[in-house]
């Protein structure tokens, strides 16, 4: 619609803008009445045993990949998220930049390309994120997506027609959805409930530092060496991201391995 907008219609940048930003207020209200409570919430008033552990119906809401200790978990998250954050910013601040200027792709084509490439994400979300979770589990769930992500980025920059971007540009997304709903769902089953705004409030406030700071660290590098060594730079930073998540799983496993039929 932007692309369209822009490039056959008086619509100026600050309308499209505009639009996009009322979109956003329209789904804050769906939000704010459709939203119905996960069965998470019924774990709240859910009977304990005398040992303070979930009940045995309830254990599987419960189970924590990345281990008991809060300061750990929460650590991992926010850092996982933080990479992943600057490696997604350098995508949006200069994927369109790089199309524009390396293939002299319209604005129109450009619209059209990132609605297929939303298209692709939202597929992925609805069909193959939780077929992946009940079968890999929450965390290597949320490492394959930042796999995914890291070798797209790494892709982008050194595909030299613009076919090849595009398949590069599919990898980044079909990851998207598998990392991006991982991270509440960590936070859910890790965090106490009665700690949880807060550790969401720190995990959003870590993300927007990372969106601050990526495409001011990667638009420098990508002035001066390129879109090729941003990219790459972008993904090495997501591919950090990955080794972190599958390092603490690891740890925990080895500690906790009753968790590994459950994790």
């Amino acid at each position: 619609m932007g692309g369209l907008l822009f490039s056959r219609s008086a619509w100026s940048l600050a309308d499209i803008i505009a639009l996009s930003g009322w979109a956003s207020v329209l789904g804050a209200f769906l939000c704010l009445f459709l939203i119905a409570p996960s069965k998470l919430e019924a774990y709240n008033n859910a009977p304990v045993t005398p040992e303070g552990e979930p009940s045995i119906q309830n254990a599987e809401v419960l189970v924590c990949p990345l281990g008991r200790s809060l300061v750990p978990i929460v650590v991992t998250i926010c850092v996982t998220s933080f990479l992943y954050n600057v490696g997604q910013s350098t995508f949006d601040g200069f994927f369109s930049v790089y199309l524009k200027s390396t293939f002299q792709v319209s604005a129109e084509r450009i619209g059209l390309l990132l609605t297929s490439l939303a298209g692709v994400s939202f597929g992925v979300s609805t069909l193959v994120f939780a077929p992946v979770v009940r079968r890999l589990g929450v965390a290597l769930t949320c490492s394959l997506g930042l796999f995914l992500v890291a070798i797209g980025l790494g892709m982008l920059g050194l595909m030299p027609t613009l076919p090849l971007v595009w398949v590069a540009a599919m990898v980044y997304v079909v990851g998207i959805p598998l990392f991006t709903p991982s991270v509440p769902i960590l936070l859910m089953q890790c965090v106490p409930v009665e700690r949880r705004g807060q550790i969401m409030g720190l995990d959003s406030a870590v993300n927007s530092v990372a969106r601050i700071l990526g495409p001011i660290v990667f638009g420098t590098v990508y002035g001066s060496s390129g879109a090729g060594v941003a990219f790459v730079g972008a993904a090495a930073t997501v591919l950090l991201a990955m080794v972190i998540t599958l390092v603490r799983q690891y740890l925990t496993l080895r500690e906790e391995p009753l968790l590994r039929g459950a994790s």
